[in-house]
């Protein structure tokens, strides 16, 4: 009986902050990833790739995701854990694109928080479910605001943007044109007249 050749298993961990809760540290996670995967009889150990810096932060700005990428597509990686959707991706869609690109390859994407895999059929549908709710939020959210602002407006209260509002200062809570009321004016005419 021919002996099953071992899955080159990888993890990525990400924080947001350096502040953030002890079990969510980055030491904490590059550990607890690195014993894991050692732990596993049939897995070879390949790295924890990880990214420590604000949240929020694209593909393109996380050096550790970007290599980790680079190697399973250059098929070094079998297999990738990660903590979450959340931690894989900026946001649901983000990692969605990432997962089809990995599964293209051969390579599965294990979310322990979610306990689903990306080989999973029902893995689209959860991708597809947190985009939608994702979109749901950042919509109410912008309602929110701007319905914050408009009773601020009722009321007389214009603080926008720590007072750095173009074209103007705000002096004694009014909002009195400045040296670069030119440019607002301009945009606004140039508006009218159709460009």
């Amino acid at each position: 009986e021919r002996q099953q050749q071992k899955l080159n298993v990888a993890a990525y961990a990400r924080v947001s902050t350096l502040s953030e809760e002890q079990e969510e540290s980055f030491d904490t996670q590059v550990e607890y990833y690195t014993a894991y995967i050692q732990s596993v009889d049939e897995w070879n150990f390949v790295d924890v790739y990880a990214d420590q810096g604000k949240s929020g932060l694209s593909a393109d700005k996380r050096p550790g995701f970007q290599r980790m990428i680079q190697d399973a597509m250059d098929g070094k990686i079998n297999k990738i854990l990660v903590k979450s959707i959340s931690r894989f991706g900026r946001n649901s869609l983000e990692a969605q694109t990432y997962v089809h690109k990995l599964k293209e390859k051969g390579v599965e994407v294990f979310f322990e928080r979610e306990g689903i895999s990306s080989f999973n059929p029902q893995a689209d549908m959860v991708f597809n479910f947190l985009t939608a709710v994702a979109q749901e939020e950042s919509r109410s959210t912008s309602q929110n605001l701007k319905w914050a602002f408009a009773k601020r407006a009722e009321q007389g209260i214009r603080h926008l943007g720590n007072n750095r509002v173009l074209g103007y200062d705000e002096i004694d809570g009014v909002l009195t044109p400045n040296k670069d009321a030119w440019a607002v004016e301009f945009m606004f005419e140039s508006y009218a007249s159709g460009m």
